[in-house]
């Protein structure tokens, strides 16, 4: 047990280098794929849709797909369709133990960011208080967003959030069975 909270300590000593004050790294809407690869670090890939395994890596394995679809965020053609030219360039990077999946539009300016944040509870005893701290902590460090509840399980504990900064929408998402907080970033809805 004192191995456990030791961790815990170096974790929240550690946060501003590996991601949990800010799991956005600074990224922004609209920034060059340049300087989001320079802010992710040697790790980030890119992925192009007429590469094979592109969309697999891209899309299915970061679980954009499925976080653009909880979000209601997905890129839409007139149709209805999933528009796939809003979804043919992809950085795909491991900072620090984070995952991170950036999105570029046609112009080349940064479009959609998901990121994929680790926070394991400290006890899986829900009667000891602590075992939510690093869940706090990234939520914290994202509280500049101005994020608000969206949805609730059924003991009243929030699982979505939404907010608004870095040019556009906010929404967060407790993945408990992953212990995971994903942070998708998506331009802001025109209406």
């Amino acid at each position: 047990m004192k191995l456990g909270w030791a961790c815990l300590g170096l974790a929240f000593i550690l946060a501003p280098s590996v991601g949990l004050a800010n799991p956005l790294q600074g990224l922004k809407l609209g920034m060059p794929e340049a300087e989001v690869r320079a802010a992710l670090g040697p790790s980030a890939r890119s992925w192009r849709s007429g590469q094979p395994q592109a969309l697999r890596h891209g899309l299915v394995r970061s679980r954009l797909l499925e976080a653009l679809h909880r979000a209601q965020a997905a890129p839409k053609t007139r149709d209805g369709a999933l528009h796939a030219q809003a979804l043919s360039s992809f950085l795909v990077a491991r900072r620090g133990g984070i995952d991170y999946t950036a999105v570029f539009a046609p112009d080349g300016g940064l479009n959609y960011a998901l990121v994929r944040l680790p926070v394991p509870l400290a006890s899986k005893d829900p009667f000891v208080k602590a075992r939510l701290r690093p869940f706090q902590a990234a939520l914290a460090g994202l509280r500049s967003f101005g994020l608000k509840a969206k949805n609730k399980d059924s003991y009243g504990n929030p699982r979505t959030w939404t907010g608004r900064g870095s040019g556009g929408t906010l929404w967060v998402r407790h993945v408990p069975e992953d212990d995971e907080l994903w942070v998708l970033l998506y331009p802001r809805s025109r209406g």
